[in-house]
C-alpha cells in the first residue's frame, strides 16, 4: 500500500522548524529601515511552520491508516477462522456478522449456530475481541449488525455493549 510520507521524508519536519527558525532570525538580524523584507521574512517564517504543522498532520493521518489496515487484517483472519468454525455444523441457522465502525466490512460467509440469542453471545465475542486488538479509541462506537442469510437484520450489538 501506498504511505502518504515515504519513510525517507518522515524525519524532515524538523527541517520545516529550522527553516522558520532561520527567517526569524534573518528577519531580526535586519534594521528598521528593511521593513518590506523583514515582512517578507515574517511570511516565510509563517509559511515554514505551516507546513511543519501539514507534515505532522499527514504523519497523524499515516498513523491512522496503518491502525485501520491492521484492523481489517485482524478482521480477515476472522473471517477465516469463522468459515473454518462453520465447517462440519449441520443444525441451526446461519448468521452474518456485518461490522459498521470507520467503514463497512460484511459478512459473506457467516457462521452457523443453533439460536438468535448464541448469535448475540457471539457478536459480543468477536467485538471485545476486536476491541483489545484495536487501540484507536473510534473503535467504542463500532457496531456488529447481524443478519440472516436473505439479509434480514436480526440485532445489533455495539462495541460499547461489549466493553468490559
Amino acid at each position: 500500500m501506498t504511505k502518504l510520507l515515504p519513510p525517507e521524508l518522515v524525519a524532515w519536519s524538523p527541517y520545516f522548524r529550522d527553516q522558520a527558525a532561520e527567517c526569524r532570525r534573518s528577519r531580526d538580524a535586519l534594521g528598521p529601515e528593511h521593513s518590506e523584507l523583514r515582512r517578507g521574512f515574517l511570511v516565510l517564517e509563517r509559511s515554514w511552520r505551516q507546513v511543519e504543522r501539514n507534515w505532522r498532520r499527514i504523519a497523524d493521518i499515516q498513523a491512522r491508516i496503518d491502525s485501520h489496515r491492521a484492523l481489517i487484517e485482524s478482521i480477515e483472519i476472522w473471517k477465516a477462522a469463522l468459515r473454518a468454525s462453520a465447517q462440519g455444523h449441520t443444525d441451526g441457522s446461519t448468521f452474518h456478522f456485518n461490522l459498521v465502525g470507520a467503514s463497512y466490512v460484511g459478512d459473506d460467509i457467516g457462521v452457523l449456530l443453533p439460536s438468535l440469542a448464541a448469535a448475540r453471545r457471539h457478536a459480543l465475542e468477536v467485538a471485545r475481541e476486536l476491541m483489545q486488538n484495536n487501540a484507536d479509541e473510534s473503535v467504542a462506537a463500532w457496531v456488529i449488525e447481524v443478519t440472516d442469510d436473505d439479509g434480514h437484520y436480526l440485532l445489533t450489538v455495539s462495541f460499547a455493549e461489549a466493553s468490559p
